[in-house]
């Protein structure tokens, strides 16, 4: 194959017929990545505590919190409600429904991105490589799965309404993703605003109504006092200060970073109650705590990325060199990486906080795919086989990443923790 086939691959579009019969083939293949999908999940999956425990226990004890994720537990009770699992077959089930949930929005939005049945494919494969789709941490999956489907449905300019819905949703999966949805929310109005007026004020009520009715049942049964759960900075901060900050000391007896997390507050933020006086009495311990957080995630995202890193390099220099302008879904992708700043600000990423950009990178990776394919054509290179090889290398080190992708991230093993040793 040459590059000039390549691109043919890439961009052409075939007969109605053979239009029909790539689309079946397409949707064959993506339906037997997700059967395998599931024979792998019911054959291999180990009992793991967290789906079969903590998100049937806060269900069963309540409506769902803000800061543990309403939706995502929610969506985890009603299939616990509804299926009755056995405790046994319980995790099983929440798995395959989350892979199932997260495979399906991704498919989708790839498609909606590409137009194009082979790099469609390309993502699919790539994620079923990482392996991704089998993390036990259900949550993460639901999260990742609600983050596709706000970018698709802002990306396809559908009905107010619809955006509304899955930024609701995607806003309540996890406090982290409130950013990213007022984000998409405020971004796409003003994109909307030059169209329609009141189409903007249609989003934003409709938004509101969405949010209110995700809040209600919490309300209703607690009163106020069930936005004061949502207020977990400091919590948050004090158990990842001391995580951070525990491998560095002496002793071999230091408090416990998780459990004992107060004594290192006690201690080196004393008088503080909240994230704004932690800020102001002690701005040099806490910019410390700053430079450690973003150090520890850039390691994180290095060592998890680490091919992707290299190509995602490329591509920015390759886009400013040809002046390359980002499309609609890549400035969205773009705006939800502010994800990361108060992940950075009141703890720090963790690797299955990264996981969730991992799809992202794979679009970005491929867009960039097709722009080289195309730029190659236009400057005559097609008697070189230079270009041919370097996209070859490219996608084989993408795919040897996406293998590597789960380390630490406890897709099948049994662990004793809670949490993953990130």
């Amino acid at each position: 194959m040459n590059l000039k086939k390549l691109k043919i691959i890439l961009t052409s579009e075939p007969s109605v017929d053979k239009n029909n019969r790539q689309n079946l083939t397409l949707c064959a293949f993506f339906i037997s990545i997700v059967i395998i999908s599931v024979i792998i999940i019911a054959f291999f999956t180990k009992p793991i505590i967290y789906d079969q425990v903590i998100a049937k226990y806060r269900f069963n004890n309540g409506y769902p919190g803000i800061s543990s994720g309403i939706i995502s537990h929610l969506l985890i009770g009603l299939y616990n409600f509804v299926a009755q699992p056995s405790e046994a077959a319980q995790n099983i089930h929440i798995k395959i429904f989350a892979m199932i949930l997260f495979m399906t929005s991704g498919f989708i939005l790839a498609w909606s991105i590409f137009q194009n049945r082979f790099l469609t494919g390309l993502f699919v494969a790539m994620l079923f490589l990482s392996r991704y789709p089998f993390l036990w941490l259900s949550t993460e999956l639901i999260v990742a799965s609600l983050l596709f489907l706000s970018l698709w449905s802002v990306i396809k300019n559908h009905h107010p309404v619809i955006i509304s819905f899955f930024l609701a949703l995607l806003c309540f999966s996890k406090p982290e993703m409130i950013i990213i949805s007022m984000a998409f929310l405020v971004y796409y109005a003003l994109r909307l605003r030059k169209k329609s007026m009141r189409s903007v004020g249609f989003l934003f009520i409709s938004f509101i109504f969405f949010v209110s009715l995700i809040v209600a049942p919490g309300v209703i049964k607690r009163g106020t006092n069930y936005f004061s759960d949502a207020n977990r900075s400091l919590f948050s901060f004090g158990q990842h200060y001391a995580a951070l900050f525990a491998r560095h000391q002496v002793s071999q007896s230091a408090p416990h970073p998780w459990d004992e997390y107060y004594k290192y507050l006690e201690t080196n933020f004393k008088g503080a109650g909240n994230m704004l006086e932690v800020c102001y009495k002690y701005p040099l311990k806490y910019f410390d705590f700053l430079l450690l957080s973003l150090g520890h995630g850039l390691l994180k995202g290095l060592a998890l990325f680490h091919v992707l890193s290299i190509v995602l390099v490329m591509m920015v220099f390759w886009y400013f060199k040809k002046g390359v302008k980002p499309i609609l879904a890549e400035k969205f992708i773009l705006i939800s990486f502010i994800g990361y700043i108060p992940l950075i600000l009141f703890s720090y990423p963790h690797i299955r906080y990264l996981a969730r950009y991992y799809p992202f990178f794979i679009i970005l990776f491929l867009m960039y795919l097709k722009r080289v394919v195309n730029a190659a054509e236009k400057e005559n290179l097609f008697k070189s086989h230079i270009v041919l090889i370097t996209i070859v290398i490219l996608v084989i080190a993408v795919f040897i990443n996406a293998y590597l992708f789960v380390h630490n991230l406890a897709a099948f093993e049994s662990v004793k923790e809670f949490w993953f040793p990130d």
